[in-house]
């Protein structure tokens, strides 16, 4: 009976020592896969996390990757441009990757693009997931691994058990980019571009109003200590609203946002609705401008820059 108890202790140990061994070598193949990118979703976050020297950094989700154009903002402000945007995360990741992005650089300017609903937008559990998921592979980094710890603790600990646990999120994009099956799209300076548009004929009749749930004390939390950080570190900060199809119902967010940011100090621009961004040729689809419309709203950004 002992002898057996033995045999099988030793085979569990065994076992899990396989489990181990192949997590790692498993672990280090995806790591090596996943920095090797030099486009797409996850090379804009390698970017921000690693080398956005940049004087002014652009900051938002999808409407900032697709509507903000460096080059034009570089040609008429005279300062090198970044476009950190990054489809599908809120302010908590937007926070975080600012935090680091200040441990190795000092940009002038921050342009911050935030939604009519920014406070109701992926909030709680889908926003925390958004965010660990994008940043889990740079745990490394110590405001990166602080923050999601803050959030979600287990994940950090399992980060260090499993090595391809802060891969698993990205697994598919990981493998496609770099075996072909899936195609990055290129970016110029982190600005992607949308052409021509999707917009349905129930889109052009009837916009319409969308409403939106009631704001979340935490998104609004992390929009203040985003403006926050920028101020203890003596950085200006743009917050603007831009362009959108659609109104959108967001229980006075808008009206919040202004004011808090103007508290700060920082200037507040409201592009949703502007009278020469109501062309429906402009847009991708509701919520995008495609690339006619991002260029034209860029220069007019550029240009309120330069007038304030």
């Amino acid at each position: 009976m002992k002898s057996n108890l033995i045999k099988a202790v030793k085979s569990l140990a065994i076992f899990i020592l396989i489990l181990f061994i192949a997590d790692r070598a498993i672990g280090y193949f995806i790591e090596k896969l996943y920095f090797k990118q030099k486009t797409g979703d996850l090379y804009q976050t390698t970017y921000a996390i690693k080398q956005a020297k940049q004087k002014i950094l652009i900051f938002g989700a999808s409407r900032a990757m697709h509507q903000y154009v460096p080059d034009i903002l570089e040609q008429k402000l005279h300062k090198s441009v970044y476009n950190l945007g990054r489809d599908g995360r809120n302010m908590i990741y937007h926070y975080t990757v600012f935090s680091q992005v200040l441990t190795y650089s000092h940009p002038d300017l921050i342009i911050i693009d935030v939604l009519p609903n920014e406070y109701s937008w992926k909030t709680r559990k889908e926003g925390e997931d958004g965010m660990i998921s994008a940043l889990l592979p740079y745990i490394d980094y110590p405001e990166v691994k602080a923050d999601i710890g803050q959030i979600r603790r287990s994940d950090i600990i399992l980060s260090g058990i499993f090595k391809t646990y802060a891969y698993n999120s990205n697994l598919a994009q990981i493998f496609g980019y770099n075996f072909g099956v899936l195609t990055a799209s290129k970016n110029k300076k982190g600005y992607e571009p949308l052409y021509g548009t999707k917009l349905t004929v129930a889109d052009l009749l009837a916009p319409g109003l969308i409403n939106m749930p009631e704001m979340n004390e935490e998104a609004r939390n992390y929009f203040k200590a985003f403006l926050n950080k920028a101020k203890e570190n003596n950085i200006k900060v743009c917050v603007v609203v831009s362009p959108v199809l659609p109104v959108i119902g967001s229980k006075n967010c808008i009206s919040d946002m202004r004011r808090i940011t103007e508290g700060y100090g920082f200037k507040f621009y409201d592009f949703s609705k502007t009278g020469a961004f109501a062309d429906n040729s402009l847009y991708y689809d509701q919520f995008h401008l495609n690339d006619k419309g991002a260029t034209d709203f860029t220069g007019d950004l550029a240009d309120t820059l330069l007038a304030k």
